[in-house]
């Protein structure tokens, strides 16, 4: 059994954000099962520690608490989001800050036969991608604000386009080739 004190909470303000606590000393794991905990002691002014459940797996509870030197299930369904980290250390997989494009375009005829006319409110160069139902990029390119972009060599059928602003990708929108 291996444990160490005075450790302090850190909450964040964000979504799925993970912090690392680390022993001091390492300690070489025995192959077999192992378990971790968390102590809070009662009556001593502390904050609670609040742990994240996933509702998703419910079969097997594996969560015990110790009140009175018993070790009791927990009847709480759910997984408790704690994870161990053993070897080396393992950067966050927390979701970085997302930039929404509001950049509100346009395009026409659809169907189109040879060329489809863009509009957007900006001045600036933006990118496109044209991809077909399955999902595989058929056209790339970039065009000012006063250009078409000229779809004669693809095939009939219904195509996906986006556009990307400054690097930050908008809305697809679907068009017919005739």
């Amino acid at each position: 059994m291996r444990e160490q004190d005075f450790y302090f909470a850190n909450y964040a303000d964000t979504i799925n954000h993970f912090y690392f606590y680390r022993l001091d000393t390492p300690v070489v794991m025995p192959r077999g099962i192992f378990y971790a905990c968390s102590m809070q002691p009662a009556y001593s002014g502390a904050d609670s520690l609040y742990y994240g459940l996933d509702v998703n797996r419910r079969n097997g509870n594996h969560a015990y608490y110790n009140v009175l030197s018993r070790w009791v299930s927990s009847s709480v369904q759910g997984a408790i989001m704690i994870r161990p980290v053993l070897g080396q250390y393992m950067r966050g997989t927390d979701v970085g800050s997302m930039v929404k494009n509001d950049d509100k375009w346009t395009m026409w005829p659809n169907p189109a036969r040879d060329i489809l006319h863009i509009d957007y409110s900006s001045n600036k160069k933006v990118a496109y991608e044209v991809v077909n139902i399955q999902g595989s990029k058929v056209m790339a390119g970039s065009i000012n604000a006063e250009q078409n972009i000229n779809i004669a060599a693809l095939a009939p059928g219904m195509y996906f386009i986006r556009l990307s602003f400054n690097g930050v990708s908008g809305t697809s929108q679907k068009f017919v080739k005739q």
